[in-house]
């Protein structure tokens, strides 16, 4: 193949892979494999360049993806400068996220070819570090602390990392950035944790070069970058803890001075990183409730968000009080701002406490849960926002630990009851969801509470509050017993079958598909086979469609089970031929398979 056919051969490929949204990954490889390592490394690597350099902006995100993968089909690891190039040129791209998937890829290269081209890479960085375009030096960023931990020349490492504190003090804003995130661990578009610059850097780095980093980028003029230089400093801390018992003054203002930053965004880092936080200083020499006060700051916070993210993590904070103190400054210092936080004027801060007010309760154990915890969940289960009575509900059974003596039933039953009526079908189905977690904590009473619900999930306009009910009642025969089903299931289910809208006539054939593996011969002959046999006839095409299909579900759970369909089988067949004939072809094929399982 020319340049012509190759580019062409590309563009269509890759074209493909964007329109069908295919996750098939392998397509410069395969072309690779196709053409041999000469071609590769001549003509497919000067068509992709040119793809770069014009700025296929649509092409970009595969290209970054698949030459993190093509260096093994270029005729050896010694011709890998042939391919870094592409990858200086994809490093420059403004996309933060072309040169975040850029890094990624040349960390996958580095990881299979450092032992024989390091210095190749070292070469790389140093480029990279030098290049004029400031989104070279935000890119080269996340690749020195690979290169740092592979490298075993002292003068190399050092020389890594002042190219890590030089980047940290560049003038522009973007590059100051990536350092603040890629000093403490970051997360790949994959999902993978890449270790920070400080976890991988020696003692005598951390405390020499990196601590004053940090203590500057806290201390930057802009608020982005004392986001991340907050995200990195549980990083930072424990580096430094692990040589330092005592912290740097400095560093202790810095982070103080942080905590009450003007920036409400930096003060929501804040509020995320403080449990962290709390941990690694409970052990240093940091001053005497100093993060207490700033948590119960951060909790009356201004802003909603702070507010809320705060709210969000008061049992981890909680969890992490030294335990001579834990119950007392629960109780008496927490638990009093939680109380005022449940007026608060923004739902997002009821609904983090909702969701982090029950687990408070093995905290304070039974006595003080009575008194305090109680009060407060009557009233959160009063809320005129359902996702905080939703958020409560999923957490009541750790309450239900604690105080196993304590009636929950009229609490959680009417709660139930009107969310199950709530206007917007999300919260119906979310209620139907947490059923089973409810049935246990109300026990008995709840087999009456959901046998008078379930009806009205059924019946309800909405094909996925239908369906979720399906799933939910096959989870509550299971707990309640085959009993409950045949009293307060099946009467549903016969009245579904003779509703005049067919949609509820196919959610009962779906509800008996899901009540299948527990109901017993006996039950089915007498109560699911006459039902399948009326609705067989049904005027709608879907209907009788899911007949067929039941029938061969009831077959292939009656063998699973190891029971004989001897006493079925005639019954069955004969159905199932009438449906072979039918004029839908839908029905056919359904009716037809199911004769066959």
């Amino acid at each position: 193949m020319d340049s012509t056919q190759i580019a062409t051969s590309v563009e269509s490929l890759l074209g493909e892979s964007i329109k069908t949204s295919s996750n098939y990954s392998n397509i410069l490889t395969d072309l690779a494999i196709e053409m041999g390592p000469d071609k590769t490394r001549t003509q497919l690597f000067s068509v992709l360049e040119q793809f770069i350099v014009t700025d296929r902006e649509e092409f970009l995100p595969i290209l970054c993806r698949e030459l993190g993968k093509i260096h093994e089909y270029i005729g050896g690891y010694e011709h890998i400068d042939t391919l870094l190039p592409l990858l200086e040129k994809l490093s420059s791209s403004e996309e933060s996220n072309i040169r975040k998937m850029t890094v990624e890829s040349l960390l996958t290269i580095f990881e299979d070819v450092k032992a024989t081209q390091f210095r190749k890479f070292i070469n790389f960085i140093s480029k990279l570090y030098n290049s004029e375009w400031f989104t070279n030096r935000a890119t080269v960023i996340g690749l020195l602390s690979v290169a740092y931990e592979a490298s075993t020349d002292p003068q190399d490492r050092e020389d890594i990392c002042e190219i890590f504190c030089q980047l940290a003090r560049d003038p522009m804003v973007l590059v100051r950035r990536a350092a603040a995130e890629k000093l403490g661990d970051w997360i790949t578009t994959d999902g993978c944790c890449v270790k920070g610059f400080v976890t991988v850097a020696s003692a005598v780095h951390v405390k020499k070069n990196l601590v004053p980093v940090l203590i500057e980028l806290l201390q930057d003029f802009q608020d982005s970058v004392k986001v991340l230089a907050v995200s990195s400093s549980p990083s930072v801390l424990n580096s430094l803890l692990a040589v330092e018992h005592v912290l740097p003054e400095e560093f202790m203002t810095s982070l103080q001075a942080v905590f009450d930053d003007p920036s409400w965004r930096v003060r929501c880092m804040v509020a995320e990183t403080l449990p962290k936080l709390q941990c690694l200083l409970q052990d240093s020499c940091a001053p005497e409730n100093f993060l207490l006060d700033t948590f119960l700051k951060l909790l009356c916070d201004k802003e909603v968000d702070v507010r809320a993210i705060a709210s969000g993590k008061i049992l981890q904070f909680c969890q992490n009080l030294p335990s001579d103190v834990r119950l007392e400054t629960t109780h008496h210092v927490i638990f009093p701002i939680c109380e005022k936080l449940i007026s608060d004027n923004a739902h997002e801060v009821r609904v983090a406490l909702a969701s982090n007010l029950p687990f408070l309760s093995p905290i304070l154990g039974r006595d003080r849960s009575l008194i305090s915890i109680i009060p407060i969940l009557h009233l959160l289960l009063s809320d005129s926002f359902p996702d905080v009575k939703l958020a409560l509900l999923s957490s009541m059974h750790v309450v239900k630990d604690v105080l196993e003596d304590f009636s929950f039933d009229t609490l959680i039953g009417e709660t139930i009851a009107k969310l199950s009526e709530d206007k917007q079908w999300r919260v119906r189905v979310a209620v139907i969801k947490h059923s089973p977690e409810m049935s246990k904590i109300l026990a008995s009473k709840g087999e009456d509470l959901f046998a008078d619900l379930i009806e009205k999930w059924l019946l309800d306009c909405v094909y996925s509050v239908r369906e979720a009910a399906a799933d939910i009642i096959r989870e509550l025969a299971s707990s309640f017993g085959l009993h409950w089903a045949m009293e307060k299931v099946f009467p549903k289910i016969n009245r579904l079958c003779n509703n005049s809208n067919y949609l509820y006539r196919i959610t009962a054939l779906s509800l008996i598909n899901k009540l299948l593996p527990l109901l017993t011969l006996e039950i089915i002959v007498t109560s699911v086979l006459p039902l399948l046999f009326a609705l067989g006839n049904d005027p709608v095409a879907n209907v009788r469609l899911n007949v067929a299909r039941t029938f061969g579900s009831i077959r292939q759970s009656l063998i699973e089970s190891g029971k004989s369909l001897d006493a079925i089988e005639t019954d069955i067949n004969k159905s199932l031929e009438n449906l072979c004939k039918d004029s839908d072809q839908d029905v056919k094929l359904y009716a037809q398979q199911a004769i066959v399982t």
